[in-house]
């Protein structure tokens, strides 16, 4: 896998390009429709993992949480999350996370997981931050079971994890949290018609990016 500093410089890239507020507006709808599952209240305290320019960490806030943290590899993303009441952000690693343990009651990783260097790592300093019970929604448009994202691998400058939802969900339950449930949530924003549609990177043609869509990303719910 990719050397963390080398993954911090190309979501540096990506700040520096706009794509911090791009990301949060393109996940904006999968994410809403995931935390809807969740109940908040001002006692809970949140964790925004791989949280980009803080827009988890600021609906969180929205929703009821009496406080949330942000952390990512990128310290220009991070320059780029607003401050505000019941908000921080730092600069940290997944498998290094500056908190103590059981801090968490609610956790939201949005696209973050699959860069980890060390991805078992990763997921056991999760639960050691979570609170026993916290409840962790995980939301990834990359995973084995939705071939249409599958160019993303070469597309990237960067190593990643391709899992399959069965995959993610063992690995959850490997570190340590009771239970893990898999879901697809699929975009309610209209889809791109066949003659709007124009080849990138991320989708070569239109048939890619139709099924990418139809099949949704992939939700991890999990309890530690």
């Amino acid at each position: 896998m990719t050397a963390p500093r080398v993954v911090a410089a190309e979501f540096d890239s990506w700040a520096e390009a706009g794509r911090g507020e791009s990301m949060a507006d393109g996940h904006g709808d999968m994410t809403a429709q995931a935390l809807d599952r969740v109940d908040f209240d001002s006692d809970d305290r949140a964790l925004d993992l791989g949280c980009g320019i803080g827009w988890g960490a600021r609906e969180m806030l929205a929703r009821g949480c009496g406080w949330a943290a942000g952390v990512d590899l990128s310290a220009a993303m991070l320059a780029r999350a607003p401050a505000g009441a019941g908000a921080g952000y730092a600069v940290s690693r997944a498998e290094a996370l500056p908190f103590v343990g059981g801090t968490f009651t609610r956790v939201l990783t949005v696209e973050a997981l699959y860069y980890c260097l060390d991805l078992p790592a990763a997921l056991r300093e999760l639960r050691r931050v979570c609170a026993d019970g916290a409840r962790v929604v995980c939301l990834l448009d990359l995973y084995a079971d939705n071939p249409g994202a599958h160019g993303w691998v070469d597309a990237l400058d960067v190593d990643v994890h391709l899992l399959s939802a069965a995959q993610w969900a063992e690995a959850f339950r490997n570190a340590g949290f009771a239970g893990a449930e898999t879901d697809a949530i699929v975009d309610r924003r209209p889809l791109t018609s066949a003659e709007e549609f124009e080849p990138s990177r991320w989708f070569a043609d239109y048939a890619s990016y139709r099924g990418y869509r139809e099949l949704g990303g992939l939700l991890i719910d999990a309890v530690a």
